[in-house]
């Protein structure tokens, strides 16, 4: 695709107050498609085309159909779904599980070939009256078939899989015979299995965030596998004054290299009011008096930031198993030297805090700095429909009080793999999401337009000239003061 030479700001948006120029520098969700060598300066040469090598392809359409997520139907609540890849049917072949906040979960069956069925009614496990969140599959009673557990937002699920015992892959909800006398009303985000007592028998840790409905808690929990089907609550092992954060996942590693699981704890700091945690396995002789101890400040993983997922792995290859979390921001990674941990990601280049994208933000910036109507114009693409979503609630906001230029390039490319004739199965996929694709972005024209937003789509080269017309048009309108 070409693109202009230049190199603008990561994106921008600049506002025309009569002879008041102001450039927000930002903080956009999109990419800058063109540049302004008149207004801005910038000079454009025409650059060779970029092709970028493709690894992968988006099959989604193709494979699953159009899924789309629901935020759910409780107020105020946005959070993660979950997934999970697993072989549910030991057919050789990975199925997968997605959750959803409102409505049914998807199980869907591989049947190879790239072809996937949802069957999650048929095998009982679309549980459609819960706030799905995170899932977990383990093979928690050793029987050779993989179970799943469900982090709900509105009281846990816990499905058993009956492959072994009845030679079909079905299941049963055993959550009330798994965990007698135990009720999991926490607003759950994700579970995670391991063996702190290396009994052979998974263990269960169940993250939970922030309460929905008032005096449910926000305690996660840790269970302990009996073996016999059952699993005993053994939080205060952990010490229940550390599992009142906003919980998003634990991890279960061994990062000291003793030979026991320990667990490492990601919450949603300052939101809530505990930061991350590592309890470091200190063994015993009885699950039940197991002994663990808190140990985030002395190792350097203390940390309070909005934590969201974890990656645990030796990235450097020095046998010490190192740690990467997500953030609203910045991510982290901390480097293990032995059993002890440094931040080391500014000197990775994952420190990207400063050019966090945020369109909403760099918009409401803008609005804030604006006195009275002005001209305000958008340099934007789109990476995705959430990011379109975000973009066209912000612009509506916007055109209620000034006048709004959204300038986009014309994608011929996007337009050659729509059109194209496909000759092998990974083109008609291509195809199916470059046409997807290609709808979105009209869609989004198409609402920016109806709310009175003036729309530019033009070649790269032409950019300039077409902004210029509209500027002059507007001028001379006063449709600015």
């Amino acid at each position: 695709m070409i693109r202009p030479s230049c190199k603008p700001p990561l994106a921008f948006v600049f506002a025309l107050e009569r002879s008041n120029l102001q450039i927000v520098k930002a903080i956009l969700t999109f990419s800058p498609t063109a540049c302004l060598s008149v207004l801005l300066g910038c000079t454009c040469l025409t650059a060779q085309p970029i092709r970028a090598q493709t690894l992968f392809t988006d099959v989604t359409l193709l494979s699953l159909g159009n899924v789309t997520h629901s935020v759910g139907n409780l107020p105020g609540v946005r959070i993660n779904t979950g997934a999970a890849w697993f072989d549910y049917d030991r057919d050789g072949d990975l199925d997968l599980y997605m959750t959803n906040r409102a409505g049914a979960n998807h199980l869907w069956r591989n049947d190879g070939g790239g072809v996937f069925v949802d069957v999650a009614a048929d095998l009982g496990v679309a549980d459609a009256s819960h706030d799905g969140s995170g899932v977990a599959v383990a093979d928690f009673d050793n029987d050779g078939d993989l179970d799943m557990y469900l982090a709900n937002g509105d009281d846990d699920v816990f499905f058993k899989n009956l492959l072994t015992e009845t030679g079909t892959a079905t299941f049963i909800d055993v959550t009330a015979t798994a965990f007698p006398g135990i009720t999991t009303p926490q607003r759950g985000a994700t579970p995670s299995w391991g063996d702190y007592d290396k009994d052979g028998y998974l263990d269960l840790y169940v993250a939970n965030h922030k309460e929905i409905q008032p005096g449910t808690g926000v305690q996660d929990r840790l269970f302990h596998n009996n073996g016999d089907g059952t699993f005993t609550d053994v939080s205060y092992l952990l010490g229940l004054e550390n599992l009142n954060g906003y919980g998003f996942i634990a991890a279960w590693t061994d990062y000291d290299k003793d030979g026991d699981l320990d667990i490492f704890l990601i919450n949603d700091c300052p939101y809530g009011p505990l930061g991350t945690k590592l309890f470091r396995n200190d063994g015993g002789s009885d699950p039940l008096t197991w002994t663990f101890t808190e140990v985030s400040e002395s190792v350097g993983v203390a940390d309070c930031r909005n934590g969201m997922g974890i990656a645990v792995g030796d990235y450097d290859r020095d046998s010490w198993l190192d740690y990467f979390y997500t953030n609203i921001t910045s991510p982290l990674l901390l480097h293990n030297g032995g059993g002890t941990f440094t931040d080391v990601t500014a000197a990775a280049g994952l420190d990207y805090t400063a050019r966090e994208p945020n369109f909403t933000l760099a918009l409401a910036t803008l609005t804030a700095r604006l006195k009275r109507r002005s001209l305000i114009v958008l340099f934007s693409d789109f990476a995705d429909p959430t990011s379109a979503e975000l973009m066209v609630e912000s612009v509506e906001r916007l055109v209620r009080h000034h006048v709004v230029i959204f300038v986009t390039m014309e994608d011929a490319e996007l337009a050659d793999l729509t059109e194209a004739e496909p000759a092998r199965l990974r083109d008609l996929a291509t195809a199916v999401a470059a046409d997807a694709l290609a709808r979105q972005r009209a869609l989004v024209l198409q609402r920016l337009r109806r709310l009175g937003v003036d729309v530019i789509e033009a070649p790269w080269q032409a950019v300039g000239y077409r902004l210029i017309d509209r500027y002059l048009a507007a001028k001379q309108a006063e449709a600015v003061g």
